[in-house]
């Protein structure tokens, strides 16, 4: 698990989630379909934003790219469901960012 970058922000904001799909079905020839839970507890996945500077941008862009690989890796930050603390996430995809100067990223992340 990385660390989030000390400099740059992390107040996230238009915090949504939802409970990621924890069942397998499996269709039988005959019969009801199957089901059955593929993890003991059920996992949050996240979107959110940031609002960053450019300079906290530039800092957050090379710390994606080199300590969390271009998102492979999971990061730690501050609890997205309003718990107390922080959690561990994972990157479900690329950010996207957007603005000139100030930058608002946006991010889904699911919790480890």
């Amino acid at each position: 698990m990385i660390q989030w970058h000390s400099q740059v922000n992390n107040k996230a904001f238009g915090v949504e989630w939802s409970q990621t799909d924890n069942v397998e079905r499996t269709e039988m020839e005959n019969g009801k379909i199957k089901t059955r839970r593929i993890n003991t507890e059920s996992k949050k996945q996240f979107s959110f934003n940031l609002y960053l500077t450019k300079s906290e941008y530039f800092l957050f862009e090379e710390w994606w790219r080199l300590s969390l690989k271009d998102g492979s890796l999971s990061f730690e930050f501050p609890c997205l469901d309003g718990r107390s603390g922080t959690a561990e996430y994972l990157p479900l995809e690329q950010y996207t960012a957007s603005g000139q100067n100030n930058k608002e990223i946006n991010m889904r992340v699911v919790e480890c």
